[in-house]
């Protein structure tokens, strides 16, 4: 890495090349704000993303001032001039080290550092990888083609590091994609927990007539959203005489599937598609129980987000996450990936037992603790920081 002087901080460039905000854009945010004492930051993003940071202490370069508004378009031309604008902004900005945000952006780090060696020498190069490789091959259908395995060895064998959200996403780069232990480094995602509790009370909900059952997350085949509504049904229809609602979180491309799934299971009435909600924590807060049904995640932070406000989680226990946020019986409840009549006898144990459930978020208020945004911004340093 280059030697910064003694009386400054070191240069930090964040890439993230993202047009949308989500997951790994608020944590971005979040980390940010805590490395700013740290380090002097630069952040090389799409312009779309530039008023969700405008408040934060940093100089922002965008994309789009090179030509670049197609971040996940991998011909050889794009890549390459994505490649090239880090390169160029690393040498321009002085970075001492760069950190490049999920596969995308990682993957075009690693071709700055082999097509531009001079720009980037002396530079250090970590990446980071937020979801499961393995869960989006078996998710559409079929193994990573040989060109798709070799970007995967190429980013994780150029890079100095590449950071994971938990240590099944790095078990499974490690076993499948063979890449060494060595350039792996799990790093847990974190949230401000005091931010979480401050904006769950920003509006309040209409006092409940039911029990509320809630999903949060994009609406899209990797949430398996699916199994969540069948299991209410089953619960609905064992316990006619205790009202309870579905209320989902989000949007995306399988809403207007998932709202049919509802109507052929005459259920209709007793789902709530809340949609998009810039601030979901008043209504997370009001739950009786959160679910996140996934067939694979990266780690699964609404779980914590749930957590934090005392609600009580059931996940399924899919590749990563989950099975290492919850303390399975503990903290939380684990199900088997797709078992919609194991999730519904969870959803039973929750709902009929209130012992339990009082069980559940205390000792999942304290677990949520341990995933502090400090923590991850601490680890982050370190990262940066090792030679």
């Amino acid at each position: 890495m280059q030697k910064a002087k003694a009386d400054s901080k070191p240069v930090l460039l964040w890439v993230l090349a993202s047009d949308a905000f989500g997951g790994a854009e608020a944590l971005s945010h979040g980390c940010l704000r805590e490395l700013m004492p740290h380090f002097e930051i630069v952040l090389l993003t799409q312009e779309a993303l530039v008023t969700h940071f405008s408040l934060l202490d940093l100089r922002i370069h965008t994309f789009e001032h090179e030509g670049l508004n197609t971040p996940h378009a991998y011909n050889a031309r794009n890549m390459w001039r994505y490649a090239r604008t880090i390169a160029f902004v690393a040498r321009q900005k002085k970075a001492d080290v760069i950190h490049a945000v999920m596969h995308n952006a990682s993957l075009f780090l690693a071709l700055a550092r082999w097509l531009a060696p001079l720009s980037m020498r002396g530079r250090r190069s970590v990446g980071s990888l937020h979801g499961s490789l393995q869960g989006f091959y078996q998710s559409i259908g079929r193994a990573p083609s040989s060109l798709e395995r070799f970007a995967i060895s190429f980013t994780a064998f150029t890079l100095d590091k590449v950071i994971t959200p938990s240590k099944g996403i790095a078990h499974e780069l490690h076993s499948i994609f063979r890449v060494p232990k060595s350039r792996l480094m799990p790093i847990y995602n974190g949230i401000d927990l005091q931010d979480v509790q401050r904006r769950s009370c920003e509006f309040r909900v209409e006092k409940k007539r039911e029990h509320w059952i809630v999903g949060c997350g994009r609406l899209e085949a990797q949430k398996d959203f699916d199994v969540l509504i069948h299991a209410f049904r089953a619960f609905r229809l064992q316990h006619k005489n205790l009202p309870a609602r579905l209320v989902l979180i989000g949007d995306g491309s399988e809403k207007i599937r998932l709202q049919q799934l509802c109507v052929e299971l005459e259920i209709q009435g007793a789902v709530q598609f809340a949609g998009f909600q810039s601030n979901p924590y008043p209504l997370i807060a009001a739950a009786d129980v959160l679910v996140l049904p996934s067939r694979y995640e990266g780690f699964g932070l609404v779980l914590v987000e749930a957590m934090v406000l005392a609600v009580p989680v059931i996940a399924s226990d899919c590749p990563w996450g989950p099975g290492e946020i919850i303390e399975n019986g503990e903290s939380g409840l684990l199900f088997q990936v797709g078992h919609a009549e194991q999730l519904a006898s969870r959803l039973e144990q929750v709902l009929l037992n209130t012992e339990l459930a009082a069980r559940l978020s205390k000792a999942g208020q304290a677990r949520a603790e341990f995933f502090q945004i400090a923590r991850m911004a601490e680890e982050y340093a370190k990262a940066f920081l090792q030679n």
